[in-house]
């Protein structure tokens, strides 16, 4: 059986994209829409 070595700076570079991809997928759309008008944002795309 193989034993995986986990260091800290993997855990730190998983955290980190982890946090990139929430902004990107998340948060980001989620900011653009709440800046447009509510009669405009469900024609928008």
């Amino acid at each position: 059986m193989t034993m995986v070595n986990v260091t800290p700076w993997s855990i730190a570079v998983a955290f980190l994209f982890a946090a990139l991809a929430s902004f990107f997928f998340g948060l980001h759309p989620a900011r653009k829409s709440s800046r447009l008008r509510s009669v405009e944002a469900p024609c928008y795309e």
